[in-house]
């Protein structure tokens, strides 16, 4: 895959919301980005102000540091590979059969909170969802959230249709009855449900009892 820039592929109702000082920082990594190619090739690096702030193998770890080391709105990208990291959302919506009742949806309250942890919001309809690789919140919820104030990847995102959508991903935490989870939220243009991904999901054990039309977290340990 060649690589690209997906930042101006994404949706103005998306773009509004970034600090002007990402938008500059991402401007100018792509002006150096052949002659970082000669040191960080295959590298995910923070780009703030002309340097290479920090780097490494994984894009997660990297978002975490940069946010430590107090550049929430440097450019991140993967070196060489720009544009190839893409998420699948494997969901899909049926009508509902309504001479079948009854009909559920497991939901979960949940506590989602920036990295900083400096707000928070708690949505009690977010639907556990084993086929989305992360979480996923409307972009009203992350403004609020200010998740796009902080570090965050520019990525695809693909249904099970095959549909593919440029949007926002961003480090995070999700707390459920007061255990703190690491959560990665994909912020998607036109979403409108709150999904807990797999990769909160994973770090629990959570039962679906779809006789008793209850959702189990086991939130021990």
């Amino acid at each position: 895959m060649m690589a690209k820039r997906l930042l101006p592929l994404l949706s103005s109702s998306l773009r509004e919301h970034m600090p002007s000082e990402y938008l500059e920082n991402e401007a100018e990594y792509w002006r150096v980005r052949d002659e970082l190619l000669t040191q960080y090739a295959g590298k995910w690096v923070a780009f703030h102000k002309g340097q290479v702030i920090t780097y490494g193998d994984d894009f997660l770890e990297v978002m975490k540091e940069t946010a430590r080391k107090g550049f929430p709105t440097a450019y991140i990208d993967k070196v060489g590979e720009e544009g190839e990291l893409e998420f699948r959302c494997r969901r899909v919506v049926f009508d509902y059969n309504r001479t079948y009742q009854p009909t559920s949806l497991p939901q979960a309250r949940v506590t989602f909170t920036n990295f900083t942890q400096t707000h928070r919001q708690t949505f009690t309809d977010v639907i556990p969802d084993t086929g989305s690789d992360l979480s996923a919140l409307p972009p009203n919820d992350a403004s609020a959230l200010r998740l796009l104030s902080g570090p965050y990847v520019a990525s695809t995102v693909r249904g099970v249709g095959g549909q593919r959508v440029i949007c926002p991903i961003c480090p995070a935490y999700a707390q459920i009855q007061g255990r703190t989870l690491e959560a990665i939220i994909q912020v998607i243009p036109g979403q409108m449900e709150r999904l807990l991904g797999r990769e909160v999901l994973n770090q629990i054990v959570v039962t679906f009892d779809g006789p008793n039309g209850q959702v189990i977290f086991d939130i021990s340990g």
